[in-house]
């Protein structure tokens, strides 16, 4: 389940990621505009730099919002393994559980395919 829902503060919790989505945006678009002010030959540590920030704005994104928090449940599937096996059980339940979903993902097969 939703973690928002369950607590009765889903408006608090979107309104909070959309605000960090705006701040990081703005944050990210003052920093390319300062980063070209500068007329760099190298953008090593440019890249290690923005690499960096980045996985840190993951991790908090990781630890913070509600959607990927764990799910307290006793019925969950222990070990990476598990998960795994779940996970593309999940996956072929998807696909051959409707038509449309499987008809598409054939097509598109077909379409790359074709492109080259």
């Amino acid at each position: 389940g939703d973690f928002a829902r369950e607590t009765g503060d889903a408006i608090t919790w979107y309104a909070k990621r959309e605000q960090y989505s705006l701040v990081t945006s703005f944050m990210f678009w003052f920093l390319g505009i300062y980063i070209q002010s500068l007329d760099l030959t190298d953008y090593t540590l440019v890249w290690i730099l923005l690499s960096f920030g980045t996985m840190l704005i993951l991790l908090d994104i990781v630890l913070y919002f509600p959607e990927t928090m764990p799910i307290k449940d006793k019925n969950m599937p222990r070990g990476i393994i598990q998960t795994i096996v779940d996970e593309i059980r999940n996956y072929r339940e998807l696909i051959t559980g409707s038509k449309w979903v499987a008809s598409t993902a054939f097509e598109s097969v077909f379409v790359a395919a074709g492109e080259g």
